[in-house]
């Protein structure tokens, strides 16, 4: 190859390079990655929903601990989605339906939010 073609083809390839960097328009790059990169934090969780059964002889259990499939953290997260999409009565009957809860049993659902740097409790769903 002649030089005056190499010459081209190597000013081409470093213009491509260089390109992308001019046409950028913040530095998000350049942030996550590298030494500008922001370490990683972890708010800490402010609420959370417990969804419990009431049994006959009054202990109080997890729904969660009868349900495999499905942890305390999930649970959670449905239970605040429908309670924040103001259909926390369609869930409440969906749990009831799926046999989880027997006929001797009650559902309950809490809300524990920090306020202050204090947790406070309160009951959402108390269904007898």
């Amino acid at each position: 190859m002649s030089t005056p073609k190499r010459n081209i083809i190597i000013l081409f390839f470093l213009v491509m390079s260089i390109i992308p960097f001019m046409l950028m328009n913040d530095l998000f790059p350049f942030m996550r990655f590298g030494m500008f990169a922001e370490t990683i934090k972890q708010s800490p969780q402010k609420e959370f929903f417990m969804v419990s059964v009431i049994k006959k002889d009054g202990s109080i259990e997890s729904l969660s601990k009868r349900q495999s499939a499905m942890d305390d953290s999930h649970l959670n997260y449905m239970t605040r989605t429908y309670f924040y999409q103001h259909k926390l009565d369609y869930f409440v009957e969906q749990l009831l339906v799926s046999g989880l809860v027997h006929k001797d049993e009650y559902l309950r659902i809490t809300q524990h939010s920090l306020i202050n740097k204090t947790w406070t409790t309160n009951i959402i769903v108390n269904q007898k």
